[in-house]
């Protein structure tokens, strides 16, 4: 009949990864928590780039106004083109780490000067709206922007498109969208990691010398958040890149927000039963009475129950080809297990040669120097990963 703490040390075990489980497979990632965004919404200002504002040399061309030809070539014949820019971010729903990606939802806002598109005898005033696939049609056939997402891993998701021509030839440009683009995401912290998410937009046909961005508004949603994560930091800024492939430099509007990992979640679903397990193990050093076959059922438990939650865990864990804080947390509690099987065989072996003092005081000191090194070990693994970069 089995020994009654090695049952109950198992039963423990068992409840540990059943509450691990349920953990990963039923509860839902932990939300911002709400902190107040340290930057403030920008307020709505006239454009820069308005035709009350900008006024353009009209190219002289031979093909007849209002052609398709007409339209292909920049309004400015002198310069660039201005394009206020404007980004409304509502939502960052999701942050995958697996696939180096992010997917925001928002708004971006246009607005540009075609003298050519001036009409008269409308009243002051007066504009012309497009919807959907008509305002897309009408812009097939004038010359635009045409900016994109640098970054995006697939064409922008457009919804609620709006097209609006001014009597004075101001256009203006809205659209809702949702893109997933790609980040560069260092891992080596998980889960005390750090990110910065870049939105990057330009022109995908003009470059510096036809057209010039400049930042007309930035915002945010009142119920923005990013699932997991704190914004710590927002910077928004013009400037001109050269991407492979091209000879001349693009316009470009970037975003870059600094976030920090909510690392609650992986602490109490990851960390904190990973420890319990551990801890538990330490249970043989104790065992003075048990034969070796009780004390190395307790260890190979804990191994087993440690190899089986770590396939429950990695489910859930990004995977990279290096290894991160988390990864190096569950080798060292894999390690320490092991080790306390050794340590129950030499145990064993003084107690077969008689020499049971000898075994005791291994016990007993080893009741101090495992919890000992496993914290140790911890703490120095947290230094050495942290103070990297």
């Amino acid at each position: 009949m089995k020994n009654t703490s090695t049952l109950l040390f198992r039963s423990m075990l068992l409840l540990v990864v059943a509450v691990s489980f349920a953990a990963f497979t039923h509860s839902p990632a932990v939300r911002a928590d709400g902190t107040e965004i340290p930057y403030p919404q920008e307020q709505a200002r006239e454009s820069v780039a308005s035709c009350d504002n900008q006024t353009y040399n009209v190219p002289l061309i031979p093909e007849k106004p209002g052609s398709e030809e007409h339209f292909a070539i920049s309004p400015n014949a002198d310069g660039p083109v201005l394009a206020d820019m404007g980004l409304y971010i509502e939502e960052i729903p999701e942050v995958n780490e697996i696939a180096n990606t992010f997917t925001v939802e928002g708004r971006m806002d246009l607005v540009w000067c075609d003298p050519r598109l001036k009409y008269v005898d409308q009243g002051q005033g007066a504009f012309e709206i497009f919807l959907e696939e008509h305002a897309q049609e009408k812009l097939n056939s004038i010359w635009w922007p045409d900016v994109t997402f640098v970054n995006e891993v697939e064409g922008r998701d457009i919804a609620n498109e709006e097209l609006i021509i001014h009597e004075n030839g101001t256009v203006e440009y809205r659209e809702k969208f949702t893109v997933i683009l790609e980040a560069k995401y260092d891992l080596y912290k998980f889960p005390f990691d750090k990110q910065t998410l870049e939105i990057e937009i330009e022109s995908f046909a003009w470059d510096e010398r036809y057209l010039q961005l400049h930042k007309h508004l930035v915002g945010f949603s009142d119920e923005y958040e990013i699932p997991e994560w704190r914004t710590d930091s927002l910077e928004t800024r013009i400037e001109d890149v050269i991407e492979v492939g091209d000879r001349n430099p693009f316009s470009e509007f970037r975003m870059t927000i600094n976030v920090t990992r909510q690392f609650g979640f992986y602490i109490w679903k990851v960390l904190f039963p990973l420890i319990i397990l551990v801890i538990m193990c330490f249970a043989v050093f104790w065992m003075d009475d048990e034969g070796l076959s009780s004390r190395l059922g307790v260890g190979f438990t804990g191994v087993l129950t440690v190899v089986a939650y770590q396939f429950i865990a990695t489910g859930n864990l990004p995977k990279v080809p290096y290894i991160t804080l988390m990864d190096s947390y569950i080798t060292l509690s894999f390690v320490v297990m092991v080790l306390t099987i050794f340590q129950s065989i030499l145990v064993s072996d003084y107690n077969k040669q008689d020499k049971k003092e000898r075994a005791w005081k291994i016990d007993k000191a080893s009741r101090y120097i495992f919890p000992l090194f496993y914290v140790i070990g911890i703490g120095l693994l947290t230094i050495v990963f942290m103070l990297r970069g």
